[in-house]
């Protein structure tokens, strides 16, 4: 067989084969991710709950840190109208563990 013609057919078979999986590798997330991202919506869940108006919440500055092999923190700031309509700014923490729980740490409210 013509060493051109082999080529050409390594290309035309392994080509596609690793543009799909870069492809289906990207859009793939870590564990570690997937367990932050969960953990972060029940914080938020469990401090939009004590909200005046919860409606108006914007998370911002989230970040994580692990504590142990088992447990991790969330931390951040929340923007939500008061009773009387303005804007206020409060911190939080809540903590997450491997079970899926989640419990609230801190809410400077």
């Amino acid at each position: 067989m013509n060493v051109r013609l082999v080529a050409r057919y390594r290309l035309i078979l392994i080509a596609p084969l690793t543009l799909f999986s870069v492809m289906f590798t990207a859009g793939c997330t870590s564990q570690t991710d997937l367990a932050h991202q969960q953990a972060s919506e029940k914080c938020q869940s469990l401090i939009s709950s004590r909200l005046k108006a919860p409606s108006t919440a914007k998370f911002s500055g989230v970040t994580f840190e692990a504590l142990d092999a088992s447990t991790f923190n969330i931390l951040g700031s929340v923007d939500a109208q008061n009773g009387f309509g303005a804007m206020i700014r409060a911190d939080f923490s809540c903590q997450a563990f491997n079970d899926g729980t989640v419990k609230l740490l801190f809410l400077n409210d």
